[in-house]
């Protein structure tokens, strides 16, 4: 799948939906879902702010808010998480697409000793991102479903 075809994909978001799934019990599992307003910095720069609420499996519900920059580079995309803000972005990773067209991380983002992977995916009205969390003390998967 071309980069331009995600691109405009991404660009016409404006809802979100995921599940949490922690296999180490340290209470990550639940359902969030949201609201995410896309500003198109320039033509190769997008920002998601999602924000919205999230419900872990014990029941107890929680606010949340990210905000990512996507960036188009070429044939790749860039994600960063701009949590200390636009000017010291924290960077995840670069994705491109695998021979069934399935965009894929060039490289898992490290953090401490957690290794963070995702795969982007696009069926006919959604993205799906999900993302795998492994590590000493970490086994998460989150599926998010934009639209």
């Amino acid at each position: 799948m071309p980069v331009s075809q995600v691109w405009e994909r991404l660009r016409g978001v404006t809802a979100l939906h995921f599940k949490s799934q922690s296999h180490t019990g340290i209470g990550w599992e639940g359902e969030g879902a949201g609201v995410v307003k896309v500003s198109e910095i320039t033509l190769d720069v997008l920002i998601f702010e999602e924000s919205g609420h999230w419900q872990q499996s014990s029941g107890k519900e929680m606010r949340f808010t990210n905000i990512y920059r996507w960036t188009k580079l070429e044939e790749l995309l860039k994600l960063e998480h701009l949590r200390f803000g636009p000017d010291k972005p924290v960077f995840l990773f670069e994705m491109a697409p695998d021979k069934n067209g399935v965009w894929r991380e060039v490289a898992p983002h490290l953090c401490k000793q957690d290794c963070y992977s995702a795969i982007l995916q696009l069926d006919d009205a959604r993205l799906l991102l999900d993302w795998l969390v492994r590590g000493p003390t970490r086994d998460e998967a989150i599926s998010y479903v934009y639209f």
